[in-house]
């Protein structure tokens, strides 16, 4: 393809001895003709993924080919919306060849859609310009993949990172998504990225974004946001004044095959906890739950997690908590009260231990294991840990098991935790090792060491996806893949890792070809499902 500048003359009166004397002394001075190639009429690049790389071949009529190096000519490109109108920074037009070169490349980072590219060749000299025009159709490298919840720099800056399933064959990691949204940017001390499909009230996929220092619902396109999507302005009825939300989790109702999410339960910076059914269009969190009784102020703090039975199908609309003011457990019951208030737990006379614990709270956590256990991690007064486990089933909290005090390396001094909801099996992390403890023998199966790097975070990321039909075979195991993160404590020195748990040798296995790098300091990660592509196990 190419393109050109229509060839004029200029006319030039050299000698001009009176206004009406004309002596036909005239000097034609001929412009060049510029062609340019090379160039297709059309791109399609993934966005923040795939680089266009634009290498122009300029020919001029008079001098020849133009090469890089001539000073006489200077280049630009420009991009537009193909259909007008702003880009949402105020500008017409975004540059995309900020180097004035002839040849540039660009990483695409507006939103989806189609835009005109202009680009342009300019004779310094005459200062004639000739343009070529293309398209570029922008499309979403956000579709499907891992999205990476990270910190950055001492100040523990918010940033979005993705492993993006862009094919089967193509899976690759894109950094720093937020951009320049500095709504969320300008955030700091990231707390959690969750992501929900409920099948109730057409709302589709809820992607929400939490830190200490406000929560937004994202654009499930663009992984963007405006002033609507702050939490605190579009989904809470009450004035939480200042208080943030730091903690959103899900509880479900199993119905046949599906389980699908009937209510969110929302825990704040000061440990206040929020319902939201979702059953109903423009269901709002209403008032503190953690009371007595209705309408009641908040009486206790609640634990940063509240976790409920993961096991599909099933009617496990309830979940369990933990009364930190007070150090016991209490439960939630969507049908109680129609779940304005928790609840105080009653141990019976064989109970393996009472929900009055008197101990202080370290992570919870709720799994498919044994039919929808809860597990629990508290510490005693010496800062010896012990692991309890409830079980929700059919909104039951009698089902009890009990570890006390775990006797295991690093255990007590631990930071990061997660079990497996298919074995009796728990993980920890301790600065750069991580442990595999049998909860069923009591004992320490395997250590994973990361030399030079910290551990920041293990996870086990269970789908959601509300009829699991819906999960290609070959993909139903991803969700007992262990997720690691670590840090190396230089920039971008983040590092994602996949362990798949091998219950023949009971040990941890790195999964090729699932080790990923350059994010930042990892604190949550969870799978965006679509399941249009089809990712090998």
């Amino acid at each position: 393809m190419k393109k050109t500048n229509i060839s004029i003359f200029i006319l030039i009166l050299l000698t001009i001895s009176s206004c009406y004397d004309d002596k036909g002394n005239y000097n034609y001075e001929e412009i060049p003709l510029i062609t340019i190639e090379n160039i297709d009429a059309s791109y399609s690049r993934l966005r923040n993924a795939d680089i266009l790389s634009i290498t122009p071949h300029i020919t001029s009529s008079i001098e020849g080919e133009i090469t890089p190096d001539n000073p006489n000519f200077e280049y630009s490109c420009r991009l537009g919306n193909a259909s007008g109108g702003q880009f949402s920074d105020g500008s017409w037009w975004h540059i995309i060849n900020p180097d004035s070169t002839q040849a540039f490349t660009y990483l695409p980072t507006e939103n989806t859609g189609n835009y005109i590219a202009i680009y342009t060749v300019r004779d310094k000299r005459s200062d004639v310009a000739t343009n070529y025009e293309f398209n570029l159709e922008i499309t979403s490298s956000t579709y499907e993949g891992w999205m990476v919840l990270c910190s950055e720099g001492t100040d523990n800056r918010i940033r979005l990172d993705m492993v993006s399933v862009l094919s089967p064959e193509r899976i690759e990691p894109l950094y720093d998504l937020l951009g320049n949204n500095s709504l969320i940017t300008s955030l700091h001390n990231p707390t959690q990225i969750m992501l929900d499909r409920s099948r109730y009230a057409n709302r589709g996929d809820a992607i929400y974004l939490l830190s200490e220092e406000g929560a937004y619902r994202l654009d499930a396109e663009e992984l963007s946001t405006d002033e609507t999507g702050n939490l605190l302005e579009s989904e809470f009825l009450a004035d939480l004044q200042g208080d943030i939300p730091v903690r959103i989790s899900t509880v479900s109702y199993g119905a046949g095959v599906y389980n699908t999410t009937s209510a969110y339960l929302a825990v704040t910076r000061d440990g206040n906890l929020y319902c939201r059914k979702v059953a109903t269009s423009g269901a709002c969190y209403e008032f503190p739950i953690n009371v007595s009784s209705e309408g009641n102020d908040p009486e206790y703090i609640v634990s940063p997690r509240v976790a409920s039975g993961k096991n599909r199908p099933g009617d496990t609309s309830a979940a369990l908590l933990y009364d930190m003011t007070n150090k016991r457990f209490m439960g939630w019951d969507e049908e109680r009260n129609d779940g304005t208030v928790c609840f105080e737990l009653t141990a019976d006379a064989n109970a393996l231990f009472p929900y009055n614990t008197g101990k202080e709270f370290v992570y919870m956590e709720g799994t498919h294991f044994a039919n929808n256990t809860v597990f629990t991690i508290l510490q005693d007064g010496s800062g010896a840990r012990s692991v309890y486990g409830i079980n929700l089933s059919n909104s039951q909290f009698t089902q009890q098991s009990y570890i006390e005090n775990i006797q295991a390396e690093n255990f007590n001094q631990a930071t990061s935790f997660a079990f497996h909801s298919q074995y009796p099996y728990m993980f920890y992390a301790y600065q750069d090792k991580l442990y595999t403890y049998n909860l069923g023998t009591q004992s320490l199966q395997q250590i994973i060491t990361l030399p030079g790097e910290e551990i920041t975070m293990v996870k086990f990321d269970l789908f959601k996806s509300p009829n699991p039909l819906d999960i290609p075979e070959n993909m139903q195991a991803q969700q007992y893949y262990l997720l690691v993160g670590s840090y190396n404590g230089s920039n971008n020195g983040g590092t994602l890792r996949m362990y798949r748990f091998n219950n023949t040798t009971n040990q941890l296995e790195i999964i090729e070809n699932r080790t990923y790098e350059g994010f930042g300091r990892i604190v949550d990660v969870t799978y965006r499902e679509r399941f249009i592509m089809t990712v090998p196990s």
